[in-house]
């Protein structure tokens, strides 16, 4: 029964896959060292490694979910939050410290920003730019997209403030 539940929760797939990757990569990396890497280790060098191609191959198969891509966005800003705050201070802040800080800090402007598009765009395109180097537009969501996207958040929210006052 668990098998045919995950394989209708597009989530819980994409979560196996992934961990599947990455238990393959401690596999391969603990028979290189002679010993055991460990779970942490194999996590954080998989996804410096390859998940970038991994989450390029699910794209390619059609199969990547437009949540997922808004959910690794969030990380991939967290993660520049997290190495920007740590050089500021002179010491590792931590994930779960630099995920209270952004979401103290910053996550209202991304929510902005991902719902409605950047605020410079003239007439409110709904054009967002990648980055000042790519130039590359992007078309920002769709207002049902956009709608799904806030029940989920709503959701993921009432779910954190019931298990313990809305802290990571």
């Amino acid at each position: 029964m668990k098998d045919r539940l995950e394989n209708r929760n597009p989530l819980a797939e994409l979560i196996r896959s992934q961990r599947e990757e990455i238990e393959r990569y401690r596999w391969i990396e603990s028979e290189k060292a002679g010993q055991d890497i460990g779970w942490k280790r194999a996590s954080e060098e998989w996804g410096q490694r390859y998940f970038v191609t991994w989450k390029r191959a699910l794209r390619d198969q059609g199969i990547l979910h437009p949540l997922f891509e808004i959910l690794w966005s969030q990380q991939q800003e967290i993660e520049s939050y997290k190495w920007i705050e740590s050089e500021k201070r002179g010491h590792d802040i931590g994930w779960k410290r630099a995920v209270t800080e952004w979401q103290d800090r910053h996550y209202g402007e991304w929510k902005t920003h991902v719902m409605h598009g950047s605020p410079d765009d003239p007439a409110n395109a709904r054009v967002v730019v990648t980055s000042s180097v790519s130039r590359k537009p992007k078309r920002a969501f769709s207002e049902e997209h956009r709608q799904k996207l806030a029940l989920a958040m709503q959701a993921w929210h009432g779910k954190r403030k019931i298990r313990g006052g809305g802290r990571m």
